[in-house]
């Protein structure tokens, strides 16, 4: 039985906030989890806190090996709480997860052996927030993540002998001073001389203005300040056509399901992918599924409220042969659970950076279970 649970506000590799979930049981067993927190001002953190003190002893006595009664609980308590972040939730339900499983996550849904194709973020950019290679001829976790480091290496001795070199930005992909268009050029080259498929975050979103996609921040010289959807339909398409992109993430503003839908038909061998389309919300994924905008449905820590929605998610898109993509946020802990998570829900595709202590942590815990897994395998998802 559950014991004891608290929540600490701790720092992240960034500086900024994280949440992490302390749970003791009756054995005296400790089992945690840290997320991380974007873009929360300390008011609302310290307003969580105060929420979190209001509910914690409603917990004590549950079964330690029953998440989903934990999460079920976590929802209900908090229902009438319009404010809460997914981080706070998230952290506390993952900790049960891992109580649950006596730390072993990877195994909330029975024996596990599928690993994630890896996408690495090799660079962003001033517009479209990431580029990324996927080591897709790889075959096991720890040769994708050999081959990613070398090529990310190779991508900041390019812009540096450029003079192009500006640092890291938060994921752990090069900045340069360079238009998006030149870096996906680069990227793209490297692909090709590594046999690396492509991966492009386009956010469309962000750049839509109410009228038109903004590009004033300059995204290359082939591209207008302002374009119409048309357009971007027509400069997504070319993209994909040219660079032969495997996986392309958002290109269309989240209210734009059939903009989605004509690029997913149109190429079908590609991974046309949703998050800020989908928001994590299984309602909206059920209610957008009958114009079918993608064939993957991407999620990450700033849109899980717990372990039990990634699970519905799993289970719908995975009885509708649509393929899961996790990703870590634009800030991270050392915390591995999304490498875990991967595993136990059989992810299509896991999105991290290539270097920096966050994400390898999140290799090694990889390694570490595909080390213990039987007959571990790595995902067939990018079409070659």
């Amino acid at each position: 039985m559950i014991q004891n649970l608290k929540l600490h506000v701790v720092l992240n590799g960034s500086g900024s906030h994280a949440f992490r979930a302390k749970l003791w049981t009756h054995s005296g067993k400790v089992f945690q989890a840290t997320v991380p927190v974007d873009g929360v001002s300390t008011v609302k953190i310290n307003r969580m806190k105060r929420i979190f003190s209001s509910i914690r002893s409603n917990f004590s006595g549950l079964n330690e090996e029953d998440w989903i009664s934990f999460d079920a609980l976590l929802e209900q308590l908090l229902s009438d709480e319009s404010d809460v972040d997914p981080a706070m939730t998230l952290a506390l339900s993952l900790a049960s997860a891992r109580a649950a499983t006596n730390d072993e996550l990877w195994k909330l849904r029975g024996p596990a052996g599928r690993f994630p194709y890896i996408l690495g973020i090799v660079a962003e950019g001033n517009v479209w927030p990431e580029f990324m290679l996927i080591p897709h001829r790889e075959r096991t976790i720890e040769d994708a993540f050999k081959s990613l480091n070398e090529a990310w290496k190779v991508a900041g001795e390019e812009l540096r002998d450029k003079g192009l070199l500006r640092g890291r930005g938060p994921t752990g992909g090069w900045l340069a001073d360079a238009g998006d268009t030149e870096l996906l050029h680069l990227v793209s080259q490297i692909a090709g001389d590594w046999g690396m498929g492509i991966g492009l975050r386009v956010d469309g979103s962000r750049l839509w203005n109410g009228t038109h996609y903004d590009y004033r921040k300059n995204a290359g010289s082939i591209i207008k300040r302002k374009i119409s959807p048309d357009e971007q339909m027509s400069l997504v398409s070319a993209l994909m056509e040219h660079y032969k992109i495997d996986y392309i993430e958002d290109p269309f503003r989240s209210s734009d399901f059939m903009e989605h839908a004509k690029l997913t038909h149109r190429f079908d061998n590609s991974i046309v992918s949703g998050a800020s389309l989908y928001g994590a919300d299984i309602g909206r994924i059920k209610r957008a599924y009958k114009f079918r905008p993608t064939n993957c449905i991407a999620t990450n820590s700033r849109e899980i409220f717990t372990v039990s929605r990634l699970s519905d998610i799993y289970d719908y898109s995975r009885n509708r042969s649509i393929k899961l993509a996790l990703s870590r946020g634009r800030s991270e802990t050392g915390d591995s659970w999304i490498s875990d998570l991967s595993v136990a829900f059989s992810a299509d595709i896991l999105k991290l950076g290539v270097t920096g202590a966050a994400n390898t942590e999140k290799y090694s815990r990889l390694i570490e279970i595909w080390e213990e897994a039987q007959s571990p395998r790595m995902s067939r998802t990018i079409h070659h």
